[in-house]
């Protein structure tokens, strides 16, 4: 199996690179808005979490689907794990896991292109992310797809969102 070239992948890198539909990205530096919506929502998923699992904040994620040759390099601005999931794992694996986030938080940036958004979503979705919140400050909207096993956590974030974005 191949793996992003260690020249290219660079975890310590800020702004973090991902790997897009075979293409390198560096991810925009955050603005105060999308910094303040990370941490936002990193902190709403531990509450909700209640010590069964835990977010973190641009974790690098290798992602490998049966039909690819390569592993794509995604940095979600936010996802979390189930310790029963993320603690099996040892070594680099915990630090970097090969294994899809259970919920992830993309929140969008201007310079975002819609195309690399959609992707990243289907790549979300294909890999077994249970639950994909995509928030916009911009328009704004939040939409989240699957996660009807965590509607109470969507409630809490629609709840949230549209009394700080009001429409």
């Amino acid at each position: 199996m191949d793996v992003i070239p260690s020249t290219i992948y660079r975890a310590n890198d800020k702004p973090a690179w991902e790997f897009i539909d075979g293409e390198f990205r560096q991810k925009m530096s955050p603005t105060w808005t999308h910094s303040r919506l990370q941490k936002t929502f990193a902190t709403m998923l531990d509450a909700w979490g209640e010590g069964r699992g835990e977010s973190a904040i641009e974790l690098h994620v290798m992602t490998l689907l049966p039909d690819e040759p390569k592993r794509t390099q995604l940095v979600p601005d936010v996802c979390f794990y189930f310790h029963a999931r993320h603690d099996a794992l040892t070594g680099r694996d915990w630090e970097y896991p090969p294994i899809p986030p259970d919920i992830t938080v993309e929140v969008k940036s201007e310079d975002d292109r819609p195309a690399d958004i959609a992707w990243k979503h289907d790549r979300y979705i294909a890999w077994g992310v249970k639950m994909v919140v995509e928030v916009d400050p911009f328009t704004p909207q939040l939409d989240i797809h699957g996660g009807s096993h965590f509607q109470d956590l969507a409630d809490v974030m629609r709840a949230w969102f549209d009394e700080r974005f009001p429409r």
